[in-house]
C-alpha cells in the first residue's frame, strides 16, 4: 500500500461496488434524525439522484459527533434485498482505498444491484462514504494536484522531479484545507473511521451485521469487529468476509520496498512458468529491465483517449511510468495478457501497441472520484513513518529497483503530515466466523498476510485463488456467487466450485 505520489500510483484502489431504483419517499420515522449518546446522527432523506431500477433505496446522512475536531456528513445507502427470503441481517461493504467512493449515486445503484444479484444476496447492502471520499463532506480536494498530474504527463520528468512538484502542490493545499477547518491529521485514519462504522451500525435498525471488507476494507472491518468485540454496543458481528486482506500492523512506507518488489518479481516468474502468459522462451525479467533501461534513454510517447475528458491526448512513457502501469496491471487479472505484449512494444519501439497497458493506467490515476488527499491522510495516521536509516535497510534488501524506491522517502507525505503515534496493532482472536480470500499472485496484499492471519485464528476459513491478483470476489465470478452460501451457514465449511481457470 504505498502513497499516490504524483503520478507514481503503485497502489490500484479497488472498487469493489457502486448498485437500483431510487426510494421514492420517506415513512415519517425516517424523516426524523436518530441519535444516540455517542453524538453520532442518523437522518434519512430522499435521494438526490433518480434510476429506473425497480428496487428499494433508502439514502440517509451520518453525521459524525459535533464534538470532534471536524464535523463530518457521511452519505450512506440501503439497498433491500429482493429476495423472498430476506433475512434479517445486512451486509455493510467496506470498499478498498482509503480514498474510494462507495458509489452512491445512479450508476452506482445499478452496480450494487447487480452486485447483489450476482452474488445471490438474500439480505440487505449498506454502503457508506467514508472521510474524504466520495459526497462526504467537508471534501478533501486539490483542483492544483488535479492538472499537475494531468500537465505533467505531457513532459518526460524525471521521478525526483515530479515527487518533488507533486510534493510542493500537495503541501500547499493540505495547509489551506487546515487553514480553513476542512482538514485535520487527528480526524482521518482507520481509528477514526472505525468509530464512524460502529456509529452508523448502532444507528441503523439491524442488531447482526456481516461485514465484507476489500483491501482497506478488510483492515477497517477487523477494527470494526475489534471494538464491537471489546465495547458495550447494541449490535453484533455475526460473520467476516476478508477480501485482500490488508491487517493492521501491516503496509506503510517501510514495507514498500518488500511489497512491490516480490510482487513484480511473483508475476513474472509466474507469467514465464504458463504457457497461456508467455512463450516459455522468453526471458520475462530481463525483458523487463532493459525495457525501463530503453524507457528511460528514448521515452515513448503513446496516444490515449482521456475516458472523463471525452478526448484524445498524448502521454510521455518513461521508466518510471512504465513501472506503475505494469505494477498496476498486475493487480487485474483481466489485464495480465498486456503486460507480456507491452514489454514487446517497447523492445520495438511500437507506441501503439503500448496503448491497453498505457490507457487504462493514466484514466485510473487521473479518475478524480479517488481521493489522493484522503489516502495520504490515513496511511499517514496508520503507520509509523520510521527513519531514513530503516527504510533504506529495506530497499538494501530489495534492492532491484531501487532507482524506484530511493527517492520515496525523502519526498514520502508523512515527513510533514505526520505519522502514527501508536501505530495500529495487530487483531487478536475475535472469535467471529471469518472468511479470508487471498490471491496467489496479489502484488498489493500478499498472500502470506492472509495465512499469517489464518494461523492465528482457528476459526477461519482461507481461500487461496490460484492464478488471482488483487480482488479475489472481483477476479471469480464463482467466488462471487458463492458468497450466498457462506453468508447463510458462515460456521460450516465453505468451498466454491471454481475450476483452475475460472
Amino acid at each position: 500500500m504505498s502513497p499516490r505520489t504524483g503520478l507514481l500510483i503503485f497502489l490500484v484502489l479497488v472498487l469493489a461496488g457502486i448498485g437500483l431504483w431510487f426510494f421514492p419517499g420517506e415513512s415519517p420515522s425516517e424523516r426524523a434524525e436518530t441519535g444516540s449518546e455517542s453524538g453520532y446522527r442518523l437522518r434519512f432523506h430522499e435521494c438526490d439522484f433518480d434510476t429506473s431500477w425497480r428496487a428499494e433505496v433508502r439514502c440517509a446522512t451520518l453525521k459524525t459527533p459535533s464534538t470532534e475536531i471536524i464535523s463530518f456528513q457521511l452519505p450512506v445507502m440501503i439497498l433491500e434485498a429482493p429476495s423472498a427470503e430476506r433475512q434479517s441481517d445486512p451486509v455493510l461493504y467496506l470498499q478498498g482505498g482509503p480514498g474510494a467512493p462507495a458509489g452512491i449515486d445512479r450508476e452506482g445503484v445499478r452496480y450494487w444491484r447487480s452486485w447483489m444479484e450476482n452474488a445471490r444476496l438474500k439480505r440487505d447492502l449498506v454502503v457508506l462514504d467514508r472521510r474524504g471520499t466520495g459526497g462526504s463532506r467537508p471534501a478533501l480536494d486539490c483542483p492544483e494536484y488535479d492538472d499537475f498530474s494531468r500537465e505533467i504527463l505531457r513532459d518526460d520528468a524525471t521521478f525526483e522531479r515530479e515527487l518533488e512538484e507533486g510534493s510542493a502542490i500537495l503541501r500547499e493545499c493540505f495547509a489551506r484545507l487546515e487553514a480553513s477547518g476542512r482538514f485535520a491529521a487527528e480526524a482521518f485514519g482507520t481509528r477514526a473511521s472505525t468509530r464512524d462504522v460502529v456509529g452508523l451500525m448502532t444507528e441503523l435498525d439491524f442488531r447482526e451485521w456481516n461485514l465484507i471488507g476489500v483491501s482497506y476494507g478488510s483492515r477497517l472491518a477487523l477494527a470494526v469487529a475489534q471494538e464491537i468485540n471489546q465495547a458495550d454496543t447494541s449490535v453484533r458481528v455475526r460473520s467476516l468476509i476478508l477480501d485482500s486482506v490488508y491487517p493492521p500492523d501491516q503496509g506503510g512506507l517501510l514495507s514498500w520496498p518488500k511489497v512491490m518488489t516480490q510482487g513484480i518479481e511473483r508475476f513474472i516468474q509466474w507469467c514465464q512458468s504458463d504457457g497461456d502468459c508467455a512463450p516459455s522462451e522468453r526471458n520475462l525479467s530481463a525483458q523487463l529491465d532493459a525495457a525501463l533501461e530503453q524507457l528511460k534513454r528514448d521515452p515513448l510517447s503513446v496516444s490515449i483517449d482521456f475516458w472523463q475528458e471525452r478526448r484524445p491526448g498524448t502521454v510521455v512513457i518513461n521508466d518510471h511510468r512504465f513501472l506503475s502501469a505494469l505494477f498496476a496491471a498486475i493487480n487485474q487479472l483481466r489485464r495480465w495478457p498486456e503486460i507480456p505484449k507491452a514489454l514487446e512494444a517497447v523492445q520495438q519501439s511500437d507506441p501503439e501497441a503500448l496503448r491497453p497497458l498505457i490507457e487504462p493506467f493514466v484514466n485510473q490515476a487521473l479518475d478524480e472520484s479517488l481521493s489522493s488527499l484522503t489516502f495520504m491522510a490515513v496511511d499517514c495516521r496508520d503507520h509509523r513513518l520510521g527513519t531514513e536509516a530503516e527504510y533504506q535497510t529495506v530497499v538494501d534488501e530489495h534492492p532491484r529497483f531501487r532507482q524506484f524506491l530511493d527517492p520515496l522517502w525523502q519526498w514520502q507525505s508523512c515527513q510533514w503530515l505526520g505519522s502514527a503515534e501508536q501505530p495500529l496493532a495487530p487483531v487478536g482472536d475475535l472469535s467471529v466466523p471469518t472468511l479470508m480470500l487471498a490471491g496467489e499472485l496479489d502484488p498489493i496484499t500478499p498472500m502470506t498476510w492472509a495465512e499469517e492471519l489464518a494461523e492465528q485464528w482457528p476459526h477461519s476459513q482461507l481461500y487461496r485463488a490460484t492464478t488471482t491478483g488483487h480482488y479475489v470476489i472481483g477476479s471469480k465470478p464463482c467466488v462471487h456467487t458463492s458468497l450466498a452460501d457462506y453468508l447463510d451457514d458462515p460456521r460450516a465449511a465453505w468451498k466454491p466450485a471454481c475450476g483452475r481457470r475460472q
